[in-house]
């Protein structure tokens, strides 16, 4: 039998079978390292689908409040509180939405309600979710009571 040197400069036999330990604690450090660089990628990644996820929802649950006064005839209100919101049928409550992790209610403009009338008008508002990785603007016109995200347009982009 001959010996030969593996790429590392380890001496091998030929009819061995596994790897030698220097050949695995390689392939474990090129691991570690590739997971280290990718890491915080993916954590921005899951604050940003948070967020994402949070202000449908809440899209989601106006277009409730609103379809649900229409049809029951009925005042809906949003009642936003500091993490999350409530949903108020006349001045019963029907759900409780808690915000994800890392997504905080930032603004509302008015008070911290939106109600919507039997007729399909609301009070508006605008709120905005944010979270570490940027925030969403949604709006509620009181004419219509049709909620919607509002685009962003950020710098340099074309307009």
């Amino acid at each position: 039998m001959h010996a030969r040197r593996s790429w590392l400069g380890v001496i091998s036999v030929p009819g061995d079978l596994g790897f030698t330990l220097i050949e695995l604690l390689t392939v474990l450090a090129v691991g570690g390292i590739i997971l280290s660089l990718a890491l915080p990628r993916f954590t921005g990644l899951l604050a940003t689908l948070s967020l994402d996820h949070a202000a449908r929802r809440l899209v989601r649950d106006l277009h409730f409040a609103r379809a649900g006064a229409q049809a029951r005839g009925e005042r809906y209100t949003v009642r936003f509180v500091d993490d999350g919101y409530i949903i108020l049928r006349g001045e019963t409550r029907i759900d409780e939405v808690n915000f994800p992790p890392r997504v905080s209610l930032d603004a509302v403009v008015a008070t911290r309600e939106i109600w919507f009338s039997p007729a399909g008008y609301s009070s508006g508002g605008f709120v905005t979710l944010r979270s570490e990785t940027g925030r969403v603007d949604i709006l509620v016109p009181a004419a219509s009571g049709h909620a919607y995200i509002v685009p962003t347009i950020t710098a340099g982009a074309p307009q």
